[in-house]
């Protein structure tokens, strides 16, 4: 059973004129920042974590990006710490993977610019993958659940064309992160040694989406990551 991946099928039969679609592309981005884990618990607790409440995604070795996506304008990418536009390599084809039954959304991801490898041993560069959404239509999502959100994204994102491991692929360069519900533990230590994977994020299910307009938030309160160890980074 994949969970929160069943993306309706439905099409708005509302066809935005070009005045709106110029007013959306006119409006200046919102300055909202991602929630992200600050917490790093040893490894060995991950266990601790894998009892249906909390939600596992890989932690990939890439820079945080903030997606703003709005009909009748280019989708722009955002550095996490200072909301500045992030230098893009490669095309990502965001206008072919998300549905058009929606405005505008902010969403959260990593873009893969650190030349690491895959999981087949090959360079998984210049990929964004998407791990969450903070606001749709020009409202920010707070107060909703990481569960609500997770179905939010499963409407507004088309079917996934293929599953690498635990990430889906919408595009050559659009992946998602799977969330994990069962099997954190197993899945931290069967992918702990991919080059790309730094580790697994887990996020509790039932924890509402805080203010996102401060760098420093409540958000890192309901997210734990689990880092494998390195040369540069034990417990």
């Amino acid at each position: 059973m994949t969970p929160w991946l069943n993306p309706s099928r439905s099409r708005s039969s509302h066809t935005k004129s070009v005045n709106a679609m110029l007013q959306i592309a006119q409006q200046p981005l919102t300055k909202l920042y991602p929630p992200r884990p600050e917490l790093a618990i040893p490894p060995k607790f991950i266990a601790d974590y894998d009892n249906g409440k909390f939600a596992g995604q890989l932690k990939l070795n890439g820079s945080c990006g903030v997606l703003h996506f709005s009909a009748g304008s280019e989708p722009v990418l955002l550095e996490r710490e200072d909301l500045i536009k992030m230098s893009v390599q490669q095309p990502l084809e965001y206008k072919k993977v998300f549905r058009k039954n929606f405005k505008s959304a902010i969403v959260i991801g990593e873009y893969m610019n650190k030349n690491k490898k895959g999981f087949d041993g090959q360079p998984f560069n210049h990929k964004f993958v998407i791990n969450d959404i903070i606001s749709l239509d020009g409202v920010q999502l707070t107060g909703k659940s990481f569960e609500d959100r997770m179905k939010i994204l499963d409407k507004i994102l088309i079917k996934p064309i293929a599953k690498q491991n635990f990430l889906y692929q919408y595009s050559e360069n659009i992946y998602r992160c799977e969330n994990i519900l069962v099997g954190i533990k197993e899945a931290y230590e069967n992918n702990i040694a991919i080059d790309m994977v730094e580790g697994i994020v887990v996020k509790s299910i039932n924890s509402i989406l805080h203010d996102c307009h401060n760098k420093k938030n409540l958000n890192s309160k309901w997210q734990f990551k689990f880092r494998k160890p390195t040369k540069c980074y034990q417990f």
